[in-house]
């Protein structure tokens, strides 16, 4: 009922706004009889006509479903886009046609699970941009490991940054600095440069500019695939990815 007599005085408002001619009435004459005769008008119709309220919500559900869409696809631009693609690694052809970019966790284990495909992807398909962007959204250690990881990418490239990328994604137990630190040292990074790096702001601002990039896409869990024109969620295998990879050539959607 409370909600009911809520929604009553939003339509209120709205109705007499909407009913002032040019601005020559304000809201705030509208004398105490007047409101509650329109309450009442407001009040019977709704009572007499459910069906409006069902159809008001469903196409205020249709609205937001659209806005939302339209924001994602605009972040997928952005991040599929070279400004984009700049704050990730970039595996694969770096000309490629399309660009596929996954957020990832170091601490994630479907991420582990997709791995794999990942690798096969690029070698499979040398027309193939792939760009891996750090996502530590699943507890603080991955954040550290985050920072690690882009500092190391000031590095190293290609087949040697995916060397080091895959030897820390399946490293066993809670991945945080001191691992992923223990994996650059393994891989040939200069460490006090890479100390340095770590500290800095710009790679800190570079983990900050992911993190803005996930929630525009609205993403919730790792792995997050996005190309075309939406998201992926979820480590959903290399047939469906090439599945996706051929609609995003043919329409420039990830289903046509």
């Amino acid at each position: 009922m409370r909600a009911f007599r809520r929604l009553r005085r939003s339509l209120l408002v709205a109705t007499c706004i909407a009913s002032l001619s040019g601005g020559a009435v304000l809201a705030a004459e509208v004398t105490a009889e007047q409101r509650a005769q329109i309450e009442s008008v407001i009040h019977d119709y709704l009572l007499n006509n459910p069906q409006v309220l069902k159809e008001a919500l469903a196409a205020l559900e249709s609205h937001q479903e659209r806005e939302q869409r339209a924001a994602v696809a605009t972040a997928v631009r952005s991040v599929t886009g070279e400004m984009g693609a700049a704050d990730g690694i970039v595996l694969g052809n770096p000309k490629g046609d399309i660009t596929v970019v996954e957020f990832f966790d170091y601490n994630c284990g479907f991420c582990k699970k997709a791995l794999g495909d990942i690798e096969a992807l690029t070698k499979a398909d040398p027309r193939l941009r792939l760009v891996i962007r750090d996502f530590p959204i699943l507890r603080p250690e991955s954040a550290d490991a985050a920072l690690v990881s882009i500092a190391v990418g000031k590095q190293l490239s290609g087949e040697k940054y995916f060397r080091f990328h895959s030897d820390l994604l399946m490293s066993r137990g809670v991945v945080g600095k001191e691992r992923a630190l223990e994996v650059a040292k393994a891989a040939g990074v200069d460490m006090k440069r890479l100390e340095a790096d770590i500290e800095s702001e710009a790679v800190r601002q570079a983990l900050t500019r992911n993190m803005q990039a996930g929630e525009q896409l609205s993403l919730t869990g790792t792995p997050s695939f996005v190309a075309g024109d939406g998201v992926v969620p979820g480590a959903v295998g290399i047939e469906t990815l090439q599945t996706i990879i051929a609609s995003v050539r043919q329409c420039g959607k990830i289903d046509c």
